[in-house]
């Protein structure tokens, strides 16, 4: 590739769309995209980048809503607050 990555990991997690690639000096770097939905971890199908955002999106969304755990970002994060502000201060 003209930028010198040798090899782009894509990866699609569901909560977000996930490029991998090692930079010059071997180290793993990431870059992604949040997803509007919450899937549990560890979730990773591969990616395919040639596809339009729309597909890509599209494919995600099926893809999550057969995962039980699949629920709208929003309200993930909204439980979550709840749960930590339920907890004991340190």
């Amino acid at each position: 590739m003209k930028e010198g990555v040798k090899k782009l990991d894509p990866r699609n997690h569901g909560n977000a769309w996930s490029i991998y690639f090692a930079d010059p000096e071997g180290n793993r770097v990431e870059l992604y995209c949040s997803s509007p939905w919450h899937v549990s971890q560890p979730f990773g199908e591969p990616l395919d980048l040639t596809e339009p955002a729309d597909v890509i999106r599209a494919k995600t969304e099926a893809l999550v809503k057969q995962d039980p755990t699949c629920q709208p970002m929003e309200v993930w994060v909204s439980q979550m607050r709840r749960k930590l502000e339920q907890q004991p201060a340190a």
